[in-house]
């Protein structure tokens, strides 16, 4: 599926997605094919689905996101490490 398609079949709602397809650009994660895992009214619950889920399959990647957005906009951040005083 692509967004557009989640957002027309679960409208008002917050979904939990797993990405099948996607790939950065530039600083963006661009979905090509997203399936929808859950769906739920509210924010706190999809939060803990995916919180869940992400425990239980970290090598799998989750969102969760609300379609009554336009648009699935996930930005990618450098990760870049923690510094600690030495001693």
């Amino acid at each position: 599926m692509i967004w557009q398609q989640v957002r027309e079949a679960y409208p008002q709602q917050w979904v939990v997605l797993e990405a099948v397809e996607a790939h950065n650009i530039d600083n963006k994660r661009v979905f090509d094919n997203i399936s929808v895992v859950d769906a739920m009214t509210d924010s706190l619950s999809a939060m803990k689905q995916y919180k869940v889920l992400h425990q239980k399959h970290p090598n799998r990647e989750f969102l969760f996101a609300s379609t009554v957005n336009d648009d699935l906009d996930v930005t990618v951040h450098e990760w870049v490490g923690i510094r600690s005083k030495a001693g």
